[in-house]
């Protein structure tokens, strides 16, 4: 039994480099993952308050991270959307 263990961590050590570089590209693939359904979800959202506010003009105001949807109703006056 020890005799492979032996065997397994030798490997592993010298395939060190080629695993760590790996790891690291399966992590930049999962940030960008995640990035792009951040990007999607809030082009939708965007998208939704446009087509709700149709045909007055919109504005998708964000606060941190939590985004309103805003409609024109005249130039200098916003009401908020409600989805009711």
């Amino acid at each position: 039994m020890k005799k492979y263990l032996e065997i397994a961590w030798k490997w592993i050590v010298n395939k060190s480099t080629v695993i760590i570089v790996c790891c690291l590209i399966i992590v930049y693939l999962l940030a960008q993952s995640a990035v792009f359904q951040k990007e999607t979800e809030k082009r939708t959202e965007e998208f939704q308050c446009q087509t709700s506010c149709f045909p007055q003009q919109n504005e998708y105001i964000y606060s941190g991270k939590v985004g309103s949807c805003w409609c024109y109703v005249d130039k200098s006056t916003l009401k908020k959307y409600n989805k009711e």
